[in-house]
């Protein structure tokens, strides 16, 4: 909530204006929906069924039903987030091997499962 500042009786050196503007709300662009991604020039990848940004840094994928069957059929569009830098796999099955084989190919990106 905006606030005037207080007004002292005595001299302030305050000297800025007494009144604010109310904040502006923009007017809605039809056509465009504000939930939908929006994508920068370097395009997206599709992880089980999911679009992602190419520069997303953070990737969560908690009990998605992943084996290592999956993990490898993924994995190629994993690689593609060059920027990741955190990949999240807790409640899958998952072997340790299959993990250190992604790790070795995102050596950035810190791999929990």
């Amino acid at each position: 909530m905006l606030t005037k500042p207080p007004v002292s009786s005595s001299s302030s050196s305050y000297s800025g204006s007494s009144s604010f503007s109310s904040i502006v709300v923009p007017t809605p662009i039809p056509g465009f929906e504000p939930t939908a991604p929006v994508y920068g020039s370097m395009g997206s990848v599709t992880i089980l069924g999911e679009e992602y940004d190419i520069a997303t840094t953070s990737l969560r994928l908690y009990s998605c039903g992943i084996d290592d069957a999956k993990l490898k059929q993924i994995a190629p569009q994993i690689e593609k987030l060059t920027n990741l830098t955190s990949l999240r796999l807790w409640g899958n099955q998952i072997t340790e091997a299959d993990i250190e084989v992604l790790k070795a190919k995102l050596p950035n990106c810190y791999i929990s499962s």
